[in-house]
């Protein structure tokens, strides 16, 4: 089931979670007689151990869930368990066989269930506490509802249809199988969460992945190759692919209105904006026009003559016939 329905990640990560779950060991625990309910057994469990991070693994943006240590209190989860309205089954110990970790389980009655592991709630696959109950538990269903959507091969496929399995065989519809309530007010992986999971519609033009552009164009021009064995043959239909493409392009551009074209006029292009007429006359005119008021009003001196017969003077005494390097009144 997980092979065909789940994506390469969640394959990948489900099977390496098999293979750790082979070193830990199940145990059952059982409610005592004087405890009405597992809210009051959580509160006896006083054998909690710390545990800290590894490696550096507080500032890794995404969580490997590598470190067995690290796990929530089994009496907070509980009570979150509690609180929501949820009833527990079966409350199960994992212990690893050589560092002897232990972890906690709380199996629901319609076969979700919640790890204080956290990785089932957070990154929405099995963890590999699951994987260990799920062989030593007989009767435990798995559903593909328990891997979260966005890990599938197709996250827009309805799982509700599909029964669940065991470890001995698969439980026929009318056994078991995920209400399609369940499936759609929360995921499956995260029974915590009670929040309501509307798929998002997919926008009309969305990007798909290299891979499924270069399969597709293959399929298009395989037809197309039936027959081409020379170097002439190749040349020929490349060159009518791109005439094809080049016919589409102008067909393209006439379905289109495009601007008109513009028309470059004489003379220097006009810079200044139009003004409207609320705004009055804009600045450049109205420095052309006292231009030509002021040109209205001035007299025009008579024409100098040329520096060929011009005469200076001395700058010195204001005579004619010398300069000041030379003016006797200097000297």
């Amino acid at each position: 089931m997980i092979r065909e329905l789940a994506g390469p990640y969640a394959l990948q990560t489900c099977f390496k979670q098999m293979q750790d779950s082979l070193f830990y060991q199940t145990e059952v625990i059982q409610r005592p007689n004087e405890v009405r309910n597992w809210n009051e057994y959580a509160l006896r469990v006083n054998q909690e151990t710390s545990w800290q991070f590894s490696n550096g693994e507080e500032h890794d943006m995404i969580n490997t869930f590598n470190n067995d240590g690290a796990h929530i209190s089994i009496k907070w989860l509980i009570q979150q368990v509690t609180q929501r309205g949820l009833d527990v089954r079966h409350l199960l110990r994992v212990r690893h066989a050589a560092t002897g970790t232990v972890h906690y389980l709380v199996v629901l009655p319609d076969g979700r269930y919640i790890c204080n592991c956290g990785m089932p709630s957070n990154l929405g696959i099995p963890c590999r506490h699951y994987f260990r109950i799920w062989l030593d538990v007989e009767g435990l269903p798995f559903h593909i509802s328990l891997i979260r959507p966005r890990w599938h091969q197709n996250a827009s496929n309805s799982t509700g249809a599909i029964a669940a399995v065991c470890r001995t065989h698969q439980l026929q519809p009318d056994e078991f199988r995920f209400q399609a309530t369940v499936i759609s007010s929360a995921f499956a992986s995260n029974p915590l969460d009670t929040t309501s999971h509307s798929a998002t519609p997919a926008p009309r033009t969305q990007t798909i992945p290299a891979r499924e552009v270069f399969h597709n164009v293959q399929t298009a021009i395989r037809p197309l190759l039936a027959g081409v064995q020379t170097a002439e043959q190749v040349e020929d239909l490349v060159q009518s692919l791109a005439d094809l493409h080049q016919q589409n392009l102008a067909d393209a551009r006439q379905e289109q209105i495009v601007d008109p074209p513009a028309i470059l006029g004489k003379g220097r292009p006009r810079t200044a904006r139009f003004t409207n007429a609320r705004e009055g006359r804009g600045q450049r005119r109205r420095l052309q026009s006292s231009a030509q008021e002021n040109s209205s009003h001035v007299v025009l001196a008579p024409a100098s003559r040329s520096r060929a017969g011009r005469s200076y003077k001395c700058a010195l005494c204001r005579k004619e016939g010398h300069n000041r390097l030379n003016c006797p009144a200097g000297q």
